[in-house]
């Protein structure tokens, strides 16, 4: 009996592989091939989509950054609000931002506790504290407190808060805004990168540019005044050297910088003019401190390389030069990497290294941002 049904299954598979061309087994292997293909052919397609997707996204966070960076930077929008509380780092509120230049102004953003009717686990975070959140949708488009809906299930969200001190603010001045933007997507393969962002720096609004020299460098008479009076309001015997640390500022924050270099860390009069002249945020002073003890140098070394500073990339600078070249060069390479807003002048002497070490002079030349 097991003969005769074997026999019979035998058949069946004759049978089916004389009909069709193809036994069942390479039948059921093709078959199978078709559906990993398929499988494959399908998860690429999702997978590009998303990828593209992720850079339409990319592109709308560039748009995101401009449109910050323009209405946070305008004088109008801190000028014009004189029924309003000024932020203040402890009491971030009333960002405000004008539709188009003709139009009043509109509010830009939530509180923390406004935000939460709409995202009920929301909180500002360690850093953020009294935070105020501005939503762009996936197109770029601002999300505005006063007509939310309809809200999108994904956005973007940007924590904005005050680093400008108190005593500093008023109306006409444009304070140091850090902004954190979040891509709220649960998809990881969606979703776009966090982005820390700072906006003004402290510097002078932009209608005051109109005040640019020649050299490039922008001053402004309110700020040197500031500067002048905050440094001989602490060291009076100073007037001299108050002038040429004032000279080409427009705020008092060189002044404040030189207070913190002599009282702090101890400075000599010529090293703490040499790191605050221009200062515009506290970088100089974060810069000379990693520099004194992440690259060893010396006060005037670090003062140099830090002069200016307007973040910590002159260290960074400095670090990629002696990461890829030898010798104790330290003064040559902290006045190449001074000022420096990458690591580009680092990479211009490598590259003249790399040709002739005789070319080392040259790169005081070439390379530095400011000799350009």
């Amino acid at each position: 009996m097991l003969s005769d049904l074997l026999k019979s299954e035998s058949m069946m598979h004759f049978k089916f592989k004389n009909e069709s061309g193809f036994s069942l087994v390479e039948v059921m292997i093709a078959t199978g091939i078709s559906v990993a293909m398929f499988y494959f052919l399908n998860t690429s397609m999702m997978k590009m989509q998303k990828l593209q997707a992720k850079m339409e996204r990319r592109a709308e966070v560039v748009g995101i950054e401009s449109f910050l960076k323009y209405h946070l930077g305008s004088q109008r929008s801190w000028e014009e609000i004189e029924s309003a509380e000024i932020p203040t780092p402890i009491n971030q509120v009333n960002f405000h931002y004008f539709p188009n230049p003709k139009s009043d102004l509109s509010r830009l953003s939530w509180t923390e506790k406004e935000f939460q009717a709409f995202d009920k686990n929301f909180k500002c975070g360690e850093g953020y504290l009294g935070c105020r959140v501005v939503v762009f949708n996936y197109q770029g488009k601002l999300v505005e407190p006063d007509a939310p809906n309809p809200f999108p299930n994904n956005y973007f969200k940007v924590k904005l808060v005050i680093e400008t001190e108190t005593r500093k603010l008023s109306r006409s001045f444009v304070p140091e805004i850090k902004a954190l933007l979040e891509d709220t997507n649960e998809d990881v393969e969606l979703r776009v990168s966090s982005r820390l962002l700072h906006f003004n720096s402290g510097q002078i609004s932009p209608e005051l540019l109109a005040k640019e020299k020649k050299d490039g460098s922008v001053i402004d008479p309110v700020g040197r005044a500031s500067c002048l009076v905050e440094l001989l309001d602490k060291f009076p015997d100073m007037e001299g050297l108050a002038l040429d640390l004032c000279d080409q500022t427009s705020s008092a924050m060189p002044a404040v910088c030189f207070e913190k270099m002599k009282k702090e860390r101890g400075a000599s009069d010529l090293v703490a003019l040499l790191t605050c002249t221009r200062a515009v945020n506290p970088s100089p002073l974060d810069c000379f401190e990693k520099a004194k003890s992440t690259l060893s140098l010396d006060d005037g070394q670090a003062a140099i390389l830090c002069s200016s500073a307007k973040s910590l990339e002159p260290v960074n600078c400095y670090q990629t030069i002696v990461k890829n070249l030898s010798g104790d060069f330290k003064m040559d390479f902290a006045k190449i990497c001074s000022r420096a807003l990458d690591d580009a002048p680092a990479k211009c002497l490598i590259k003249l290294m790399q040709k002739s070490p005789t070319l080392r002079s040259k790169a005081l030349i070439v390379c530095p941002y400011h000799k350009s």
